[in-house]
């Protein structure tokens, strides 16, 4: 179940801009189908790995896709020998 705070979004919708609201129920349903995948969002590397998944993939981050963001360059390029405890 996802619960959203009305009032977080009620100024943009009364406008008619439900942008965030989408993005952020995108965001939440990709944490759902994570979770419904068997991913155990307690353990802290699944949980990192779905947050991206959710900002890359609901638009709240969308310098991801470009190669422009330097965190997602060292993630996802696998040669640089990023790991998840913070140190390279």
């Amino acid at each position: 179940m996802i619960f959203l705070c009305e009032e977080h979004f009620d100024f943009e919708m009364r406008q008619g801009d439900f942008k965030n609201v989408e993005q952020t129920l995108t965001h939440e349903m990709i944490h759902w189908i994570d979770s419904i995948d068997g991913k155990d969002l307690t353990n802290t590397e699944a949980l990192f790995k779905s947050e991206l998944r959710a900002a890359t993939l609901s638009g709240q981050c969308l310098d991801g896709y470009s190669g422009e963001n330097e965190l997602f360059k060292k993630i996802f390029n696998h040669s640089q020998g990023f790991n998840f405890s913070g140190s390279n």
